[in-house]
């Protein structure tokens, strides 16, 4: 599955949890995500490895002449969004407390990759969102 399928599912169990007053319920929500954040923690190394291979100051071909976004520019784009991803999947597993110190280490390390004066990828504002968030609750 693709890091934003595990990011849209962890999204919605997180809102559940909140809501969730059955305590069963709210604690098979629990181990759901647990099971994301897990598959996301060991993803996170690899979307970090290619994301130290890709020239983010590349420019994005004419989508109209490559037939969208298609290519090996899909990658150096996807590279910064599929980090952020994964580290806001683990960030939303508050209720196991998932985001560890290596989730940390490989998100600071993420977000110091890129050069945001010549960065040409909208990805990066997921990267960007986890770094905020894990700031806003003291992780970093």
């Amino acid at each position: 599955m693709p890091p934003y399928a595990y990011l849209q599912m962890q999204e919605s169990l997180a809102v559940l949890y909140r809501l969730e007053p059955d305590p069963g319920l709210k604690d098979d929500l629990k181990t759901t995500m647990k099971f994301l954040s897990d598959r996301a923690k060991s993803k996170l190394p690899g979307a970090l490895s290619q994301l130290k291979t890709r020239d983010l100051t590349a420019v994005a071909p004419d989508w109209r002449e490559v037939g969208g976004l298609n290519g090996d520019y899909r990658v150096t784009w996807y590279a910064p969004r599929q980090c952020g991803e994964l580290a806001l999947v683990i960030l939303l597993d508050e209720p196991n407390g998932s985001f560890d110190q290596k989730s940390a280490e490989i998100l600071t390390e993420a977000l110091s990759i890129p050069d945001y004066a010549k960065l040409t990828s909208c990805g990066i504002f997921h990267l960007i969102g986890a770094g905020e968030k894990a700031m806003r609750l003291g992780k970093l």
